[in-house]
């Protein structure tokens, strides 16, 4: 008896730290995570690049981003191009570094923050272009199914968390 309320106890601690934890969800092709000190909605390709928006908790801040697996230098700029569903456009990118669970990483920083949160929620799909080092060019194609509902949800949700439905219980 005494083993079993002990083995009962550990599940439900368990259970109660998870909802501390990092929470994950999907809307369609997207993902929003919540962790405790940042919120980030983002879709990857097939090559492992991704774009999506990063919010500090603390801040209430949200940029917009690409990661593409190029190296960059902090405060590096480099132009981009951008063809949506909106239109096409040409843009600055700011490498930025991000602190997140697993560590820093290195991402580019979209400078025009409204039109490409305008064409990351109106449309089916996204692609920028962006020079390498070697002198070639990388394109990078995003599916936009679903962007709208994560990334509203990792802006508007800030500084709140989804509530647990885990509760005290008195052994």
């Amino acid at each position: 008896m005494r083993a079993a309320q002990l083995l009962l106890f550990i599940a439900l601690l368990t259970v109660t730290i998870s909802a501390f934890s990092k929470q994950v969800f999907r809307s369609k092709d997207w993902t929003v995570v919540y962790e405790s000190n940042y919120q980030e909605a983002f879709t990857s390709n097939k090559s492992r690049s991704s774009i999506g928006v990063f919010c500090v908790v603390s801040s209430s801040n949200c940029f917009y981003y690409l990661e593409t697996r190029l190296r960059c230098k902090k405060k590096e700029e480099i132009p981009a191009l951008i063809s949506a569903d909106i239109g096409a456009y040409s843009d600055t990118l700011i490498c930025t570094p991000i602190r997140t669970k697993r560590g820093v990483k290195y991402v580019y920083v979209f400078s025009n923050y409204n039109v490409i949160m305008r064409a990351l929620v109106k449309g089916m799909r996204i692609g920028v272009v962006v020079p390498t080092e070697t002198g070639r060019f990388k394109v990078s194609r995003f599916s936009l199914r679903g962007s709208q509902n994560a990334i509203n949800a990792a802006r508007t949700i800030k500084n709140k968390r989804p509530k647990s439905s885990a509760k005290d219980i008195y052994l």
